[in-house]
């Protein structure tokens, strides 16, 4: 005796899951501005992301940085507020800097008086940021 049987059984799907590559941080929303660049600008580009720390900057963080920067030295864009630590970190750094660079023959007076005028700025740019609404650092 010969006997065919079929089993029939419900088609299975397998899903897979196809990871992302994990690509550069968003920049949230804004307009894609595309820039052609020459290799007179890119070789300086490229050599000043090499210098930065890892995680390294890419092209298009590295543009937004430059442009940022140059926008606020223009006055056309404020400086961003740093955190009260930042600000104590940074004010403790120039102040052993200048403590190292001070002029060993003026007097402490002298010296406490010219690190003061050192750490503050200039009064035109203290002025200049005041007037333009700019967080001092």
């Amino acid at each position: 005796m010969d006997f065919d049987i079929t089993v029939l059984m419900a088609r299975q799907t397998v899903k897979s899951r196809i990871r992302k590559k994990p690509g550069p941080k968003p920049t949230g929303k804004g307009e894609p501005v595309l820039v052609r660049l020459q290799p007179d600008l890119l070789k300086p580009l490229d050599h000043w992301i090499a210098d930065q720390p890892t995680p390294k900057p890419s092209r298009p963080d590295a543009v937004r940085k430059a442009l940022t920067d140059w926008l606020i030295g223009l006055g056309m864009l404020p400086i961003e507020p740093s955190s009260d630590h930042q600000i104590s970190e940074s004010a403790d750094m120039a102040g052993r800097t200048l403590d190292a660079l001070a002029d060993p023959s003026a007097s402490l007076d002298d010296r406490a008086q010219r690190k003061r005028q050192l750490v503050k700025g200039p009064k035109e740019l203290r002025d200049r940021q005041s007037a333009k609404g700019m967080h001092k650092r």
